[in-house]
């Protein structure tokens, strides 16, 4: 079970990595770029703030399932932080199994309309790109995620049973 939570760690950290050193670049630049266009030259990029939100797009997706990989998500450590330690397992399979539960709907809609998007050639409006791709790395991102928690209430399931006996 290490063996694939180490795998999945590796690639959801390498999507991370691509998402932070080429995105998130790209993504400040094309913005900076749209600013110094738009108010000081006074000619402004037609469709810089369709590819900045693509860019945000890609930039989430290839993110998510890290976060959620290195606990980076948000949780009421108030309350959680007074359980004992088999309580903080019960309430850690619960918040996984809830954005499970989010997640599988989550990825059927994302799903649906790639295919939909692909099957329509549906394009951005201002600079005709092709909007299915972006569709796909959503879905991508999402099914790591799904994979990460699945994992992880894997894990967390075989400690319960641990700590049980």
């Amino acid at each position: 079970m290490e063996k694939y939570i180490l795998i999945l760690r590796r690639i959801t950290l390498g999507f991370n990595w691509v998402a932070l050193i080429i995105m998130l670049p790209l993504m400040s630049i094309t913005v900076s770029v749209a600013v110094f266009m738009r108010y000081v030259v006074q000619r402004p990029i037609i469709g810089a703030d369709e590819i900045t939100g693509l860019l945000m797009l890609i930039l989430y997706f290839f993110s998510l399932a890290h976060c959620w990989n290195e606990d980076g998500h948000i949780r009421s450590e108030i309350i959680i932080s007074h359980l004992d330690k088999r309580w903080k397992l019960f309430s850690d399979i619960f918040a996984s199994t809830a954005v499970l539960i989010f997640s599988i709907p989550f990825i059927y809609a994302l799903t649906k309309y790639m295919l939909f998007y692909y099957k329509i050639h549906r394009v951005t409006l201002d600079t005709d790109i092709q909007l299915w791709p972006f569709w796909a790395i959503a879905v991508f991102g999402t099914l790591l995620l799904i994979l990460s928690i699945l994992l992880t209430l894997i894990n967390l399931i075989m400690k319960l049973k641990k700590n049980g006996s």
